[in-house]
């Protein structure tokens, strides 16, 4: 599949392996949570707030789709 060379935390998934895709979700939620606390310290500084928070959205929308690839990997027979 292409798209895990633009998501190596899915590389690490393991089919039917419920550890591996338990620890690569937990992992994806962290960063979330880091980048949204990053996002709630700089959201009012008038330029960089605007930046960050397009950066927090995209890099929030990886992390989803790298969930849904990721369950992908774990069901794959």
């Amino acid at each position: 599949m292409k798209f895990l060379q633009f998501f190596p935390l899915n590389e690490k998934v393991i089919p039917q392996n419920t550890n591996s895709l338990i620890f690569t979700v937990v992992l994806y939620l962290v960063i979330c949570a880091v980048l949204q606390i990053i996002n709630i310290l700089l959201s009012w500084v008038p330029l960089l707030g605007g930046i960050i928070g397009f950066v927090c959205w995209f890099l929030g929308l990886y992390c989803a789709i790298g969930v849904i690839l990721a369950i992908m990997q774990y069901v794959k027979k």
